[in-house]
């Protein structure tokens, strides 16, 4: 279970590029969630993500424990999930189904590879909205999306000591 950490972060911050114009203020429990949003883009639906954010075992096995291997996994891992996002948000504006299920499929998969759970969870739950056309709730979403990743980063990059 995370510790009850109240955070705002501007979109952007750790994935630019993504013009989105979302800022959201989010609890450990997401349950007291503030949203500034973008014109026309309807609230997010809710839920709640009580676990940790990564499992560090995942990371750890890849790299076999050595730090520089590490430090290198997440680097890509930060700039594929960077070019994803952007790839993922013009294809929810253009309203492809197709790009849409790629580019959030992509962000899920890698999570899950490195164990970022939380990532995939909402990556998940973004791949299924586009795959039922549901575009204006999975593009509204993407702050949420953006918040976990530059939260998790940070807590791999807490947990590994990088």
């Amino acid at each position: 279970m995370r510790t009850a950490l109240k955070r705002q972060v501007p979109i952007g911050d750790f994935l630019s590029g993504t013009g989105c114009q979302l800022l959201f203020c989010v609890s450990a429990s997401n349950a007291e969630r503030e949203t500034t949003e973008a014109p026309g883009i309807e609230r997010p639906t809710p839920f709640t993500l009580d676990m940790s954010r990564i499992i560090p075992s995942r990371l750890t096995d890849i790299s076999g424990g050595m730090k520089e291997i590490e430090a290198e996994l997440l680097t890509i891992y930060a700039s594929s999930c960077q070019e994803a996002l952007i790839e993922l948000e013009k294809a929810l504006k253009t309203r492809s189904i197709d790009n849409s299920v790629l580019h959030s499929h992509s962000l899920k998969s890698s999570s899950a590879n490195l164990g970022a759970e939380s990532v995939r969870i909402v990556s998940e739950h973004v791949e299924t909205l586009a795959k039922q056309g549901r575009f204006e709730e999975a593009y509204a979403q993407l702050g949420h999306l953006n918040n976990e990743l530059q939260a998790t980063y940070l807590e791999y990059k807490t947990t590994f000591g990088l």
